[in-house]
């Protein structure tokens, strides 16, 4: 799957870094999580306790710790998920947290004789957990305690009561080595998924031909060649050679219809170009192009398919829309001045007011508004243009599915004349034009 074509090579390109980057972030996350549980388990065999760990230089938190209690652990806070505890081996005192779980567990231990409580040292980080504690230790020591006090009489950190194991130590210390492995693992998951996808797609040529890679670069080379940037499709000389997903070239002569089909989702449109051989075996040239964004240029790109298509083959029908055509009469509204009430004319009168300038200023407004994509069934419009009609009339040409013509035209002559009378055409009431002699004259689309 070698091309020398720069825009073929640049697209596999992007797929083969796609899968590159999620086999790379696949093996940072498995890493990430191999070294969560290798630490861990590292860990549960080096338990200190807590007060050697109190003892020691930098950071007290997050180490595996134990204590050896004299008495039963006695309420002195609740925070959200825990509980703190005094306890005290007779001479040290610390806070403990403790779930009830985990509670029931080390006085079912104590009272078997088994006075070692095991588990994590944490800091304190609840504010209110740490002004109720504080107010407990200061009754029970008989001493003014505060919030930011109290460490110099219970330690720094307090011990989060739980079994030394090596998926506790994981949740309790290492965790972030799996928070962030999970969403890399994900994300690996789909760029690997899609890069290999991609490069499959790409590998496997969809043809009705046996056409190779030389062709193909062959074709797509030749001076002749027109690459349409949104459809990515090229025009060849023999072939129209797709490159949205995966490679799909067929030869003008094996094309017995090509068409587009609109995809209705919301506020992101697609556009699917097809194509249907003589063996009647229907092909996705461009699919999933997005709309609403590039309407304007994906209507001008579907035309030079159709017209390169049907010039290459004229055997070959192009789309699947028909012209349906609709007319309606405009008003030229006359002011002596621009305080004056209108003169209100039609017809040939309103028609010779007008000038070229004026009538292809307002037919290309027409074309970039757009208006087929409001149509409420708009899967079916491809296009709207309008022109001017000397006997006084604008002609509102429309595309549409042919399956679909004689259905929709009520609808759609509903619709046309509502935006003529509260869309469209409302912006040019205040849009002012002077005849050569000066007059003042405005122009509307519906009758005032």
């Amino acid at each position: 799957m070698k091309y020398k074509n720069e825009k073929i090579r640049k697209i596999i390109g992007s797929a083969s870094i796609l899968t590159a980057v999620g086999a790379v972030l696949c093996a940072v996350g498995v890493l990430f999580i191999i070294t969560a549980f290798c630490s861990a388990d590292n860990a549960k065999d080096n338990v200190h306790s807590i007060d050697d760990i109190l003892a020691s230089d930098g950071n007290h938190a997050a180490k595996p710790a134990c204590f050896e209690i004299s008495e039963e652990p006695i309420k002195a806070a609740d925070a959200k998920d825990e509980t703190y505890y005094l306890i005290t081996d007779g001479s040290e005192y610390h806070l403990c947290g403790m779930t009830q779980e985990n509670y029931d567990r080390v006085m079912a231990s104590y009272n078997n004789g088994d006075r070692r409580i095991e588990g994590v040292t944490k800091v304190i980080i609840d504010d209110d957990a740490r002004e109720e504690a504080a107010v407990f230790l200061s009754e029970f020591f008989g001493e003014k305690i505060t919030a930011d006090s109290m460490d110099k009489y219970v330690g720094d950190v307090h011990l989060r009561a739980t079994e030394i194991t090596t998926a506790n130590l994981v949740k309790e210390i290492y965790v972030l080595y799996i928070a962030f492995a999970v969403p890399m693992l994900l994300f690996a998951f789909f760029a690997l998924t899609g890069g290999i996808l991609k490069l499959s797609a790409y590998k496997n040529i969809k043809s009705t031909s046996n056409i190779t890679c030389d062709i193909i670069d062959m074709e797509v080379n030749d001076p002749d060649s027109i690459w349409l940037d949104f459809f990515k499709v090229y025009l060849t000389p023999s072939y129209i050679i797709g490159l949205s997903d995966g490679i799909t070239a067929l030869r003008y002569d094996e094309i017995k219809r090509i068409f587009t089909r609109l995809l209705l989702s919301g506020s992101n449109n697609k556009l699917v170009l097809k194509a249907v051989t003589l063996d009647d075996t229907e092909y996705e040239i461009a699919p999933s192009v997005y709309v609403n964004a590039f309407y304007s240029e994906l209507q001008e790109e579907k035309r030079q398919i159709y017209d390169v298509c049907g010039e290459r083959n004229p055997s070959i029908e192009c789309g699947t829309e028909k012209e349906m055509q609709f007319k309606y009469p405009f008003y030229v509204n006359v002011y002596e001045n621009e305080e004056s009430e209108p003169k209100k004319t039609q017809g040939r009168n309103a028609y010779e007011y007008l000038d070229v300038d004026i009538m292809r200023d307002i037919s290309d407004d027409f074309g970039s508004s757009e208006l087929g994509r409001f149509f409420e069934d708009g899967n079916i419009v491809s296009d709207m243009t309008l022109e001017f009609d000397e006997g006084g009339y604008i002609i509102i040409r429309v595309m549409v599915d042919r399956g679909r013509y004689d259905e929709v035209r009520d609808d759609l002559d509903k619709f046309i004349v509502g935006q003529l009378a509260d869309g469209w055409g409302e912006g040019f009431e205040g849009e002012q034009y002077y005849t050569d002699e000066g007059e003042p004259f405005t122009i509307s689309f519906y009758k005032m």
